[in-house]
């Protein structure tokens, strides 16, 4: 898991959450603790070879059982893509799923951010 930040006045705010993703390993669900070991993504990892999809609040569940576990819904997301006129034959071609951590916030209800300040 990567995590991106906003540098201001010097200072790193946590704003993107970057997981690995790969088509052939998931079914139904992509389940993603938020204190799972993480490393810093940098702007300049970015780049034209980075193939993610980005994951709206509306993509994710809660898992009741597991506070910190967020869980993509592979349908749910197929069915944005359909929706949006995205193509999904590109869905294998997904090395990552970036959220927004605001959108984690609010879906979990709680400050996730603490987990990422250095």
């Amino acid at each position: 898991m990567k995590i991106y930040y906003d540098e201001i006045d010097g200072n790193l705010y946590p704003k993107l959450l970057i997981v690995p993703f790969s088509a052939d390993d998931y079914t139904n669900r992509v389940s993603i603790d938020i204190t799972a070991p993480f490393e810093r993504m940098y702007a300049e990892d970015f780049h034209d070879d980075f193939k993610a999809l980005t994951i709206t609040q509306t993509e994710m569940l809660r898992d009741h059982d597991m506070e910190t576990v967020i869980l993509i819904d592979i349908e749910l997301v197929k069915r944005f893509m359909k929706n949006n006129s995205i193509d999904e034959s590109m869905m294998p071609e997904v090395e990552y799923l970036v959220m927004l951590l605001d959108d984690v916030e609010e879906l979990l209800q709680m400050d996730v951010r603490r987990f990422y300040l250095e």
